[in-house]
């Protein structure tokens, strides 16, 4: 329990760039990191359509967004899946991938998944890629 508790007061995620009509005015990672010592990272949360260029262009927002990656202190920054925005299995999963994809080549680090069990399956089909990091959402447990 005290391992848990060191490592939730050590980390900070922000959501920002959820929309270009909702992002946070300024992403202070650099400051919360250096000040206090937190390592940092923000999410963005997927609003998945079609055309599937889309990813793209969330991921280029995000991007912009959250700036500078490889600095000391910035953890990778996180997808937040949660929604099919009414795609497809298939679609979903070529939407997601390209905005991993994009998101990697804009900022250097390779995204993390944020999602819950029951929203991954089925799972997401597609072409054989490496799986990107995940963080399961889960409730009640230790």
């Amino acid at each position: 329990m005290r391992v848990c508790s060191a490592i939730a007061k050590a980390l900070l995620f922000v959501g920002l760039a959820l929309s270009k009509a909702y992002a946070q005015q300024a992403y202070p990672t650099r400051p919360i990191t250096l000040t206090h010592g937190f390592a940092a990272g923000a999410y963005h949360f997927a609003r998945p359509a079609l055309p599937l260029t889309t990813a793209v262009d969330q991921a280029d927002f995000f991007a912009r967004t959250i700036g500078d990656q490889l600095h000391v202190g910035a953890l990778p920054p996180v997808l937040d899946l949660e929604s099919t925005g009414g795609l497809n299995r298939g679609d979903l999963t070529a939407w997601a991938q390209l905005f991993l994809d994009r998101l990697h080549e804009r900022t250097g680090r390779t995204p993390t998944v944020y999602s819950y069990p029951s929203f991954l399956r089925p799972p997401l089909s597609g072409p054989a890629r490496p799986d990107p990091p995940l963080w399961i959402r889960t409730y009640g447990g230790p």
